[in-house]
C-alpha cells in the first residue's frame, strides 16, 4: 500500500524544502500561538507563493495545533480578500521563495509580476537552527511528516 503524502511535503512542492523557509515563518507555523497578525503573515507567505488555500490552511493547522478555528477563519479571510480584489495593488507583502526578497501582493488583473518592496529589511535567517526553539520546530515537523498533527 502506497503511503499518502503528508501536508508539509505537499506544501514543499510549492515552496521548496522547509529548511529554506524564513525562520519567522517556521516559528509561526510550528510554535507560536496564532494571532490575527501571525495568521496574516503566514497567509501572505503561502498566498503569495501560490500555495492553494485549503492546503495552506490544513498544513498550518497540523503543524501548529493551536486555535484551529482561528487559523481556518483567518486564512480564509486573507485568501478571500486578496483573491477578490483583482485591480488593487500593494495589498500586502510576502517573502518570495522565487526571488528571495519581499514583494507585494498585487491584484491578479494588474499583471505587474513580482514587484519588490523597497522599504523592507531582507530576511537573513532561514530554517530552524537560529530560532531559539529548533527542537520544538523539528518535533512539529516530524509529527506532521508521520501523518500526525500537533494539537495543543
Amino acid at each position: 500500500m502506497e503511503r499518502k503524502e503528508d501536508l508539509l511535503s505537499a506544501v514543499e512542492e510549492y515552496l521548496g524544502d522547509v529548511n529554506t523557509w524564513p525562520t519567522s515563518i517556521l516559528k509561526i507555523l510550528c510554535v507560536e500561538d496564532p494571532t490575527l497578525e501571525s495568521i496574516r503573515e503566514l497567509a501572505s507567505f503561502m498566498y503569495g507563493n501560490k500555495v492553494p488555500h485549503r492546503l495552506a490552511t490544513k498544513c498550518f493547522q497540523a503543524c501548529n495545533g493551536g486555535r484551529l478555528m482561528d487559523i481556518a477563519c483567518g486564512m480564509f479571510e486573507c485568501y478571500y480578500v486578496w483573491s477578490r480584489n483583482p485591480y488593487i495593488n500593494y495589498i500586502d507583502k510576502y517573502w518570495s521563495m522565487q526571488i528571495k526578497a519581499w514583494v507585494w501582493i498585487n491584484g491578479h488583473a494588474s499583471n505587474r509580476g513580482l514587484e519588490r518592496v523597497t522599504s523592507s529589511v531582507d530576511v537573513t535567517e532561514f530554517g530552524s537552527e537560529l530560532s531559539g526553539c529548533a527542537s520544538m520546530i523539528q518535533r512539529a515537523i516530524d509529527n506532521v511528516r508521520k501523518g500526525g498533527d500537533n494539537v495543543k
